[in-house]
């Protein structure tokens, strides 16, 4: 249901 949350939470946490 919090599907661009989490894709931004994806994308930041990839960008470690």
């Amino acid at each position: 249901m919090c599907l661009l949350m989490q894709e931004q939470v994806k994308s930041r946490s990839r960008r470690r």
